[in-house]
């Protein structure tokens, strides 16, 4: 595997981390609604409400669940990718002893972006 598919591949691992950080400050704002929605409701009719609007993010949080199960399972694809790249360039590395640019204790993981 070459360093631009590594390169790609962290990319990737990095654009999904950042995706699944921005879809957790929506799901907070959405709790947060939904709590003060239901302190501010003080009669039958409106309760009739906040519980219709109660189930709408029940179910809008069973959504987020299953994306966030779906970038979990992205992030862990992509971690097992990364891993098979770093195996792969320390190997790359390691047969090209003629070359004395390259660090003998060369590490991929400090060019991880979890590092």
């Amino acid at each position: 595997m070459s360093a631009a598919s590594m390169y790609e591949a962290a990319r990737l691992f990095e654009g999904a981390l950042e995706d699944l950080e921005r879809f957790a400050v929506d799901v907070q704002k959405r709790v947060g609604s939904a709590a003060s929605a239901c302190d501010l409701v003080s009669g039958e009719s409106e309760m009739n409400e906040i519980r219709d609007e109660i189930d709408e993010r029940s179910r809008d949080l069973a959504e987020a669940t299953a994306i966030l199960n779906g970038l979990a399972e992205r992030c862990s694809n992509l971690q097992a990718v990364y891993a098979d790249v770093s195996v792969l360039l320390s190997e790359s590395i390691g047969g090209l002893d003629e070359f004395d640019e390259y660090d003998d204790d060369f590490d991929p993981s400090s060019i991880s972006p979890l590092a």
